[in-house]
């Protein structure tokens, strides 16, 4: 099984490109992993980042909301600086 991602660029439009839809078929079809995503890849990847680091620190203490903390976390990936906490 292999994971499949289709990324579309984000603009206007009411249905996505019949091109990736007919590619995420296909791949489906081998029992493959599609995910489909709108917009910027770099902020795919980031929330990709964020989500699983989540997982992480809920594990090691999971008082903290840290869903509150997800635009400052997000700067942090991004930049490296710890002025954003």
């Amino acid at each position: 099984m292999r994971n499949i991602l289709l990324l579309e660029p984000n603009y206007k439009n009411k249905y996505p490109p019949i091109g990736l839809m007919k590619l995420a078929t296909y791949h489906r079809m081998l029992g493959d992993n599609v995910v489909f995503y709108k917009g910027d890849l770099k902020m795919f990847i980031l929330n990709n980042l964020y989500s699983e680091l989540v997982i992480k620190l809920s594990e090691i203490d999971n008082n903290i909301l840290w869903g509150k903390y997800k635009n400052e976390i997000i700067e942090f990936i991004k930049s490296g600086r710890k002025e954003f906490f």
